[in-house]
């Protein structure tokens, strides 16, 4: 089968450092030819801007549609998935 996948950390409001869990999902993803690893969770466009998010982990509307473009678009125009 060809089936791909995306393995995706969210936007966060603080910048994650890279923690165990993260260089786990990264070497995991790196096993798998048809899978993808996206971390957001150092994305300046995210991080430290409070009018982004509900609380500490969760996008508002607002950052969730900003992100949903992003990763829409990012998802759509990448030579992996077409």
């Amino acid at each position: 089968m060809n089936i791909k996948t995306v393995l995706i950390i969210s936007p966060t409001l603080l910048s994650d450092k890279n923690t165990k869990q993260i260089d786990e999902l990264k070497s995991i993803s790196r096993e798998y030819i048809n899978c993808v690893f996206l971390d957001y969770s150092q994305d300046q466009n995210y991080n430290f801007k409070q009018n982004l998010f509900s609380d500490m982990f969760h996008l508002n509307k607002t950052g969730a549609e900003i992100f949903s473009k992003q990763l829409c678009s990012y998802l759509n125009s990448s030579k992996y998935f077409n």
